[in-house]
């Protein structure tokens, strides 16, 4: 029977290329930081969505450059995770990244209310552009 190896114990080439991600655990820990700290930015845009369609591309242009920022930081936590279930420093880092996508699924949960609210005007501003 083959024997299975340990992560550890496989050629670099048959594992995931993480590092293109983030060189390291500190690196993914800055950026998840940095993320945090940029959230609660997006919600200035509450209540002002419908104000003009500056405003509206700026919301867009701030929540999907958190999206994009958000990206690599799930995949990197997913690929340590599933690589050994046992990892405790993944288990946890894990746990803290879902808090983050929490707070950023929370801040931006006024949007799409909003948006329908102000639907024939988007719809407006669309017409117009």
């Amino acid at each position: 029977m083959d024997q299975v190896l340990k992560r550890k114990d496989a050629p670099k080439e048959s594992t995931w290329n993480a590092e293109s991600l983030f060189e390291s655990w500190d690196e993914w820990q800055t950026e998840l930081e940095s993320i945090t700290d940029a959230i609660p930015a997006l919600s200035n845009f509450t209540g002002k969505l419908g104000e003009s369609p500056t405003y509206l591309a700026d919301w867009f242009d701030a929540y999907f450059a958190l999206i994009r920022r958000l990206r690599p930081v799930g995949i990197y936590i997913g690929m340590a995770t599933s690589v050994d279930t046992n990892d405790t420093t993944a288990k946890a880092n894990m746990g803290r990244a879902m808090g983050v996508f929490a707070k950023f699924s929370a801040t931006t949960a006024f949007a799409d209310p909003e948006m329908l609210t102000a639907g024939d005007t988007l719809l407006q501003w669309a017409e117009q552009e």
